[in-house]
């Protein structure tokens, strides 16, 4: 489940859900049902209606913002990271087994 249910949105349904405790106390007890749903959902910050209708209080923060920035990013980074390896495999093709094994050996001799 992903949160959909803001700060304000919370208190608001707090603040009814308590107004709804005392009016199930004075009136009809089916003021409960709706007390329970607007607390349950204000503790655990998802509405199931919102996740329907595709509504969320939630404010976007600068994390968020910055992850979907750097997913648009990635995939630059890993063709640039990727060409630069393949240039590194082509220059170690290139080199000569002679070349190699002299300086081999120079490693040897130091």
């Amino acid at each position: 489940m992903r949160k959909n249910i803001g700060k304000i949105d919370r208190f608001i349904r707090l603040f009814f859900a308590l107004l709804f405790v005392v009016l199930a106390f004075f009136h009809s007890p089916y003021w409960w049902i709706l007390a329970i749903i607007l607390a349950i959902t204000s503790f655990i910050n998802f509405c199931g209606l919102y996740q329907i209708l595709g509504i969320s209080t939630v404010k976007k923060e600068k994390c968020e913002v910055i992850r979907s920035e750097s997913n648009k990013v990635q995939p630059e980074l890993e063709k640039k990271i990727n060409n630069h390896a393949n240039d590194e495999i082509e220059l170690d093709n290139g080199l000569d087994e002679e070349n190699s094994e002299d300086h081999n050996s120079e490693e040897i001799e130091i």
